[in-house]
């Protein structure tokens, strides 16, 4: 008898096994999973493809893979897990995946998006400047990921939109404008972060 059940664990997969705990994050995660900020583009440095999990957990993985060299979107880190999201060609796929197969490319928002494309250091703004730029580049990120199903992806950018505080980047936006109506290149950067 022990040998049959041996066997048939062996033939099982692993996902089949493993499926009713990857159905929902473990609250630990939710607790202690850091939030990146501002979030992180990160290059999958895998020897072939880097595999999505559903949660942070191994024996979760599933079948979508991203090939050496894409490009990710990192939004939290739980002990060497990132919950990510890839853009093919327009189609998202957000999940997990191990660290180790990726590498740091830089902080997306305004100024890292100036450096690369123009090969230029981004403008010295003043700290309140600098900090609001970063926040409407954020907002106006997060709401092109918005995709209006109610899905845990939509909840995830529902929150970090609400932690950023966009609700209020209309009102926030004015004032600075007001404070720096004479810096051209606070303006500038407004203009350029995504704010209409």
């Amino acid at each position: 008898m022990k040998a049959l059940l041996l066997m048939a664990a062996l033939l099982l997969p692993a996902a089949a096994l493993a499926a009713p705990h990857c159905d929902k994050l473990p609250k630990r995660v939710e607790r202690e999973q850091s939030a990146i900020r501002p979030v992180q583009r990160m290059i999958v440095t895998a020897p072939k493809h880097l595999y999505f999990h559903r949660i942070p957990d191994r024996g979760c993985a599933t079948k979508v893979s991203v090939p050496r060299d894409s490009a990710l979107t990192a939004y939290n880190e739980w002990k060497g897990w990132y919950s990510v999201q890839y853009n093919d060609q327009g189609e998202m796929t957000s999940g997990w995946v191990k660290g180790s197969g990726l590498r740091a490319a830089g902080a997306m928002g305004l100024d890292t998006r100036i450096a690369h494309e123009t090969g230029q250091s981004a403008p010295r703004l003043p700290p309140d400047a600098s900090a609001l730029v970063e926040r409407v580049a954020q907002c106006t990120h997060f709401a092109g990921e918005f995709n209006g199903d109610q899905s845990e992806h939509d909840k995830r950018i529902n929150a970090t939109m609400t932690e950023l505080r966009c609700g209020a980047l209309e009102d926030d936006v004015a004032a600075l404008r007001r404070k720096h109506a004479g810096d051209a290149a606070v303006l500038k950067a407004l203009d350029e972060a995504g704010q209409p």
